[in-house]
Order: C-alpha cells, then structure tokens, then sequence
C-alpha cells in the first residue's frame, strides 16, 4: 500500500514493522532485509506525521542492530546504536527518546555491559517518569536490575523482578521472554537453580504462546546451566539442553547464540575427557568471526579453546 500510495514515510513504518516482527519470531534474515530497507532513507526524522508512537527509522536501526548482534555481525551494532540515540536526542520527541534509551539497553545486556546498560536506564527512567511513560520504564527498570545484580548490587535482583511484574501489569508482552531470561541469569548467579529454572519455563512457555522465538536458543542453554549447578546434575539432560540451544541456533542462522551454546557444551565434553570434540566444535563456530570482532561472548569462547588446546 505504502508502495502504490508512493509514502515514504509509511514504506519505512511498514518495513521498520514487518522486520521488528520477524526479528522477535526469530526469523533473522528476513528481518534483516526489512530492517536495512526502513533504514536507507536518509531524510530527517518526522515523528509529527506518527505523533502516537516511535519513530520507525530509529526504531529500525536499534531492532537492525539487535539482529545483526545475534546474527554474529558485531561490528556494525555500536555505529547503529550510536546513530539512533543521536537521533533521538536531536528529534525532540519525549517518548522516541525514552523507547531509543530503553531499547538500546536491551542490546547493552545482550552484550553483557552492565556500566552502559545502567547509564542508559537511569536516563530511560527519569524521562519515562517525567512523561508517564509506563511500558519504557518498566522494560528499564528490568534491564537496570540486570545490570546492579551483574555488578553485585543484591538489590539488582528485586529491581529486575519490580520491571517484569511493572511490564506485566501494562498488559505490555513484548520482549519478556529475554527478561526472564536475565532473570534466570541472574538467579544462576547467585546459585538460586529452582527459582531459576521456574524463570526459565515460564520464558519457554511464552515462547510457545506468543510466537517470541527470537530467544529459545538462549533459554535452552540456559537452563542447562541450571541444571548443572544442581548438586548431583543430571549430566545428559544438561548435555540435551546444550545441543537443543545449538540446534535452535543454527536453524535460525543465530551465530552469536550459537557461540554461547558451544561455549557452554564445549566445558562440559572438556569435563567428560572429550577434549577433541569440544575443541573441533568450538573452534568451528570461533572461526566465523571476523579476527577483529570485539565482544565479550568471544573473549570467552577463545578462553576456553585456548585452554583446551593446552
């Protein structure tokens, strides 16, 4: 329609949409085209034609760089991010403003940077506040949770709980499958497995409910590490978890998730005296990466085959 009317405007938001939406089902190369094709306009913002939501080219460039991360292409996820909050600061537009903060914190955790992600929040949640926006202080305050557990705040993890049940109360569903997977994170952490694995089988089964499958991968892995914090761990079932998050990864073309569930299954075969299976699968996904990529996921994944070459 967007098309045929000739819009511009309307061609982004109907781009910017259908990629959001393939992104969250886990449908990654697809939203990658959608998401490029929303932000190849170069004309300036003009969130006064959408006055009731987000601008969507902003929006396309923070959901462009959240796929790509999982994707693998990290290289391109700070310029994307930088781009956005740069524009959003410069549009003048109160509630793009607080989804651009809010949202580009959920890729900050991703990347597992607690110091921006609390940067980001504390800002995310003075604006939100100021203009009642509930839906984006309630997705910060979980990603600032996040990030004061991440640093050994023992209040991070009631904070994180207040912006699921504040997420909740909206009525808003949107991305909870990932907080509850950063609450389960954070519960493992803290070597609380049950409550842990009860974040993780609510996450599976919004997962299954919803159609928001970006993160299944994640959660299976996840709650194999659980399990093997238990104190007599069921090692196969542990085993099963691992090589379903692979599994899920690589169907989905997600590279990055795929990474952390070879990391993990790679220090359980090194545990069983299969040194050389985990050393082929890890060096395997380690070597798709471009040799100057930077990230916290990778300088992990390289520590371990490191010591597994030794």
């Amino acid at each position: 329609m967007a098309r045929r009317r000739q819009v511009p405007d309307l061609l982004v938001r109907a781009h910017e949409s259908a990629g959001s939406t393939d992104s969250f089902i886990g449908r990654f190369d697809e939203a990658k085209t959608h998401l490029e094709a929303a932000t190849t306009d170069p004309r300036p913002c003009r969130s006064h034609t959408l006055p009731y939501t987000q601008d969507p080219g902003i929006t396309a460039s923070i959901m462009l760089a959240r796929t790509l991360w999982i994707m693998g292409d990290v290289d391109r996820v700070e310029p994307l991010v930088s781009e956005a909050i740069g524009k959003a600061r410069d549009l003048a537009h109160p509630f793009t403003l607080a989804f651009t903060l809010a949202t580009t914190a959920w890729i900050s955790s991703m990347l597992r940077d607690a110091s921006r992600t609390l940067e980001l929040t504390e800002e995310a949640i003075a604006i939100s506040t100021k203009y009642s926006f509930e839906v984006a202080r309630a997705w910060a305050v979980s990603s600032q949770g996040w990030a004061l557990a991440r640093n050994g705040d023992e209040k991070g993890l009631a904070r994180l709980r207040e912006g699921l049940a504040a997420t909740q109360a909206t009525g808003a569903a949107l991305n909870n499958t990932y907080t509850l997977a950063l609450l389960a994170e954070s519960y493992l952490h803290d070597g609380r497995v049950d409550e842990g694995l009860d974040a993780i089988a609510e996450a599976q089964r919004l997962a299954t409910t919803q159609g928001e499958r970006f993160w299944t991968a994640e959660l299976s892995r996840l709650k194999g590490e659980l399990l093997l914090g238990r104190a007599d761990p069921p090692i196969e079932d542990v085993k099963q978890c691992f090589q379903e998050a692979l599994t899920i990864a690589r169907s989905q073309r997600a590279v990055m998730l795929e990474l952390r569930a070879a990391t993990s299954l790679a220090r359980l075969l090194k545990t069983l005296n299969r040194k050389k299976d985990a050393q082929c699968l890890l060096g395997t996904v380690c070597s798709r990466f471009n040799q100057r990529a930077d990230c916290v996921d990778l300088q992990e994944a390289q520590a371990v085959l490191d010591e597994l070459r030794t």
